[in-house]
């Protein structure tokens, strides 16, 4: 089976699992991300980078991390505050 062969099923593959979400975790291969424009793709992806960047810090404390509330969460996602679009779904280990 040719290599072109392979590479289509996978990204055919990967287009069902990414369904209408705008990012996918790869399992040990990094993050896929896509969007309506490249500015916005580069935004959810600096924006998931941060995120992380901030998780690994809180966890190298040591301490027992909190939540945020789900309402407040909620809240902060909604399209009508920050940039003007729902921040993105995410989609791991697919």
């Amino acid at each position: 089976m040719p290599a072109w062969h392979c590479q289509r099923e996978e990204g055919d593959r990967m287009c069902r699992a990414m369904g209408d979400k705008d990012i996918l975790f790869l399992r040990n291969h990094g993050i896929i991300v896509a969007g309506p424009t490249v500015a916005q793709a580069y935004d959810d992806l600096y924006y998931l980078e941060r995120t992380a960047m901030v998780q690994v810090l809180a966890m190298q404390t040591g301490r027992p991390l909190h939540n945020i509330d789900a309402a407040l969460a909620e809240h902060t996602a909604r399209p009508d505050r920050g940039r003007g679009r729902s921040r993105p779904s995410c989609i791991s280990n697919r």
